[in-house]
């Protein structure tokens, strides 16, 4: 595993074992981008030497393979029960991070997603108690909002307009759930999403999500 960022093997998520080498820049601490979507394959080719009779063909262009640009952001703590398979369960169009529990997780969060802007959807790490993620050594409720909310504003910028954070599993549960997600959404700017006993189920899968309303996002009921 390498210090600064890094490419995981799909393959091996269950494992969480072999890993490859970085493939893209430096980030805060030393956290782990996991898989990076959207990777481009570029591949050239020379033309055969002809022979006697054959008759001179028109050279081969270079051509490239390109892969979607991740849309989501997945981001997992190493902490977080069970996360080599939401990491298995994640999407082609998402990214996954894994946070270094020692360092500032939203600082991470907030440079990763940079990378990928804009994007439509980052999943918080569903880790720690009601009102309260834990984001590696970051603590992210209501009483440290106030430190917080600087780092909250950037990553809601990396988000498209109509971009959304969810916070699933035990922080976005309850009325403290809900609450945290109001205040976040005012920090980030954007819309925040709560989700409901569903910690690890695939991305793609049908789940039942209260929605935290902010400027320009309808309102919806909690489920």
């Amino acid at each position: 595993m390498h210090g600064r960022g890094g490419a995981w093997n799909r393959g091996d998520a269950d494992s969480a074992a072999s890993r490859q080498g970085c493939q893209g820049p430096p980030f805060a601490g030393c956290c782990q981008l996991l898989r990076a979507a959207g990777a481009s394959t570029v591949s050239s080719a020379k033309p055969a030497r002809m022979g006697p009779f054959q008759k001179e063909q028109p050279p081969m262009t270079e051509f490239a393979e390109v892969s979607a640009r991740p849309v989501q952001l997945l981001v997992l703590d190493p902490r977080q029960p069970g996360w080599p398979a939401a990491l298995a369960a994640a999407g082609a169009d998402t990214a996954v991070l894994l946070l270094d529990a020692g360092h500032d997780g939203l600082q991470q969060i907030a440079e990763v997603a940079k990378e990928y802007a804009p994007l439509k959807t980052i999943h918080l790490p569903e880790h720690g108690t009601p009102g309260q993620a834990l984001l590696g050594r970051t603590v992210l409720d209501a009483a440290h909002l106030a430190e917080t909310s600087w780092l909250l504003a950037r990553i809601g910028e990396a988000l498209a307009p109509e971009g959304v954070l969810r916070l699933g599993g035990e922080p976005g549960r309850g009325v403290l759930g809900r609450r945290l997600a109001d205040l976040v959404a005012e920090a980030a700017g954007r819309a925040v999403l709560t989700v409901r006993q569903a910690p690890l189920r695939a991305l793609t899968a049908v789940t039942p999500w209260s929605h935290s309303g902010t400027p320009g996002f309808p309102a919806m009921a909690s489920v």
